[in-house]
């Protein structure tokens, strides 16, 4: 099951659409079919490369939930696992990865007094099984080196996605009989924690971190301005990326419905 919770997102990317219907190309006869199948192919890599259609599906996501603008008053912070690589050779340490502001945000708030505790929440296994060094601890080797003391750290390494993580913090929660209770995760990935965490009981306050879409960047691509227009007419590489993540994200929202964890 983890397996194919990880090929799936690959399968119904826009690059595999892309490659299928090419593929599709190929085979194909006569004519007037393979050159829809390559027209659709190339549609769909423009689509899946536009600036405009990727931020505004990110931002459909990301915008649902939004940093409190001072840092609420907590018993404890659960901080997902994402975003940090274990200190694996030729690592010299533990890292921040492209998703790591989670961790740097949850240094920032316990700092602030936002709360005495921080559940660090994750294990590491990759797309074939293979267990890695569990995040939780890659997550609190960085926070101590950002001077987060470790008696303020406590460590769930058994949860490998974001269902596993609810239920084994709700264990942690009620043991220690804690209240008001932040999630820190990348804000795409907000809207599912929020519901899973929400469905087994936990009423957690709300942390994004880690946008992709920021209120400057939105604005200016809607700008009336020619130039800017040219840009976004133009497909990149980074916006299939970027397009391709929410899709997974939105992919993961349906399977976690049909699976009743929401």
């Amino acid at each position: 099951m983890h397996y194919l919770a990880k090929l799936l997102p690959e399968l119904v990317s826009p690059l595999a659409g892309i490659m299928l219907l090419l593929i599709a190309a190929l085979f194909a006869r006569p004519q007037p079919i393979v050159r829809g199948l390559v027209a659709g192919a190339l549609v769909l890599s423009w689509l899946a490369g536009n600036t405009l259609l990727s931020m505004s599906v990110a931002r459909s996501l990301e915008w649902r939930y939004l940093p409190p603008a001072t840092p609420p008053q907590l018993d404890a912070i659960v901080v997902l696992g994402g975003g940090v690589l274990p200190a694996l050779a030729p690592r010299p340490m533990a890292e921040v990865g492209q998703a790591g502001d989670r961790v740097l945000y949850a240094a920032r708030l316990y700092h602030d007094g936002a709360a005495p505790l921080l559940i660090l929440s994750g294990a590491r296994t990759s797309p074939e099984g293979t267990p890695f060094p569990d995040e939780a601890t890659a997550m609190r080797d960085i926070l101590t080196m950002l001077d987060v003391p470790t008696t303020a750290l406590i460590l769930e390494r058994t949860a490998t996605n974001t269902y596993e993580n609810g239920r084994a913090c709700r264990a942690i929660i009620a043991e220690r009989q804690l209240q008001r209770i932040g999630l820190i995760t990348s804000a795409q990935h907000m809207p599912r924690a929020v519901a899973v965490f929400r469905a087994q009981g936990i009423a957690v306050v709300p942390l994004p971190t880690d946008y992709t879409v920021t209120d400057v960047q939105w604005r200016d691509r809607w700008r009336a301005d020619p130039a800017v227009w040219v840009f976004n007419l133009v497909p990149r590489l980074s916006s299939m990326a970027e397009l391709g993540a929410a899709l997974d994200e939105y992919l993961a929202i349906v399977v976690y419905r049909l699976r009743g964890w929401l």
